[in-house]
């Protein structure tokens, strides 16, 4: 019994001492915050008043985006491509990798950045933040395009406004201002310029810049802020994205860039359908002359020898030879094609101009020859706007397109050498019916091979004729590739 009450009595005092700690430890909370709050309460309003600070005077960021679909050239391999690979042009086909690379081309955003003047940029300081303007600016700068075009380094200039209309303004870096009034002409380092209000609000003596950079320069830090991603290897979708810290220009930038694009793709297209059109003249010009003489030489052969026909037997003879006269003559056209396109290949070291390939253009190895020579081309011709032949980068060009001439020249040796092998060919299998057909008399025998030579230039003049329009029909339904 005095056992069971000393248990009882000690777990009792525990239990007290435990309800004590507790009653103990809420005093001392509840204390401490009656003692402190006025600190919470002032940390709260100090972090609301610096992320107050933050957004208010922090510049964003915004990020715009644009999905474009790109036509796949495997499956749109018609019109023009087939036109192209039949006359022997090798056309690469539009895929998405090159199309990205396209957009990434500084010349292609150096015309965004005409067309948008965004090498012309304006800014308001104030107390503790620089504001940078776009379509609301409160003053235009009014200067020619040509000016801003052939800029060869970078000024800026920081004008202030009186509420009499008037202006001051200097070169920034320097300490004397001058004086000017808006809507009046001022002169200065670039030329003369004009500049006017736009009606936006207007800080009177506050201080703006008008910044301008070349073109150049503009191009390079706009396309830093561009980027491309496939976001699925197996649709045909890219995604154009700019991070900027103006919602409006980033829009205008995306939107011109395709619209660029687009305009260059078709260009890029027509201008090498007009150089196929020439080429076709040309040989057209050629078939004619040749075409002509043989059928002069035909006419005076008939006269001069009171030659009618062939013979009944000689007719016969000659459609014997018939499914190997046309496989010959279509080798002799190819021939004729090749022959030009070696000449062309020729002239093409100081023209500059687009090279066709041969009719072979299951030929794999001269299509990707071709490809990428065009492709090497086209970088020249869009380099050398801004830079001259003696440049570095011209030059590495001009160096990888002699090589592509050698390689391309060698091909079509080769491929010439393989169809004079079939002609040879196909003459020995039709061997035993010539040795007939020479033992026919001498009149028919020369009139066969007249006409078998006439024949290969009827077959070769229809053929330019037909891919003349063809070519033509297919320039005028160019459309852009996204």
């Amino acid at each position: 019994m005095d056992n069971t009450a000393s248990t009882n009595t000690i777990n009792t005092s525990e239990n007290i001492n435990e309800n004590d700690g507790r009653i103990l430890n809420l005093k001392w909370i509840f204390t401490t915050f009656l003692a402190t709050w006025p600190w919470f309460v002032a940390s709260v309003g100090l972090a609301y008043f610096a992320s107050f600070l933050y957004l208010r005077y922090t510049t964003p960021v915004y990020k715009m985006a644009n999905e474009i679909l790109v036509e796949d050239g495997k499956n749109t391999a018609s019109g023009e491509t087939k036109i192209l690979s039949e006359l022997g042009y090798a056309k690469g086909v539009d895929n998405i990798n090159n199309v990205m690379r396209a957009f990434r081309k500084h010349e292609l955003m150096k015309e965004v950045v005409t067309h948008l003047r965004l090498n012309v940029r304006y800014y308001e300081y104030g107390r503790f933040k620089v504001t940078e303007f776009y379509n609301n600016n409160p003053f235009l700068l009014y200067v020619d395009d040509s000016t801003l075009a052939n800029l060869n380094k970078d000024y800026a200039y920081i004008i202030v406004f009186k509420e009499d209309g008037t202006f001051k303004y200097k070169l920034k870096g320097t300490d004397k201002y001058q004086s000017g009034k808006v809507r009046q002409p001022i002169s200065l380092e670039i030329g003369t310029v004009t500049i006017n209000t736009t009606g936006h609000p207007i800080h009177f003596d506050a201080e703006y810049e008008v910044a301008l950079t070349t073109v150049d320069m503009a191009a390079s830090y706009f396309s830093t802020k561009i980027n491309l991603i496939r976001p699925d290897k197996t649709d045909n979708s890219v995604n154009l994205t700019i991070e900027d810290e103006l919602q409006q220009r980033g829009v205008d930038i995306i939107n011109s860039l395709v619209k660029a694009y687009m305009v260059s793709n078709v260009d890029e297209k027509n201008q090498n359908s007009e150089k196929i059109i020439a080429f076709i003249n040309e040989r057209i010009k050629a078939v004619e002359t040749e075409l002509g003489d043989v059928e002069r030489d035909i006419q005076v052969f008939k006269q001069s020898q009171d030659f009618t026909s062939p013979e009944k037997q000689s007719d016969i003879l000659y459609s014997n030879t018939d499914i190997y006269l046309k496989e010959i003559s279509s080798l002799e056209v190819k021939k004729e094609i090749i022959s030009a396109l070696e000449s062309k290949i020729r002239k093409a070291g100081s023209s500059h101009e687009l090279i066709p390939t041969t009719l072979l253009g299951e030929n794999e190895s001269i299509t990707s020859d071709l490809v990428a020579y065009n492709e090497l081309l086209a970088e020249r011709q869009r380099k050398s706007v801004s830079y001259k032949d003696e440049n570095p980068a011209i030059q590495a060009i001009d160096k990888e397109l002699d090589a592509k001439r050698r390689q391309i020249d060698n091909n079509l040796g080769v491929i010439k050498d393989g169809i004079n092998l079939r002609v040879r060919e196909l003459r020995e299998k039709a061997g035993a019916v010539n040795q007939q057909i020479m033992q026919v008399p001498e009149k028919e025998r020369k009139y066969i091979e007249k006409s078998r030579r006439q024949a290969i230039f009827q077959e070769l003049y229809i053929l330019l004729l037909t891919k003349k329009e063809e070519t033509a029909i297919t320039k005028a339904a160019t459309t852009p590739n996204i």
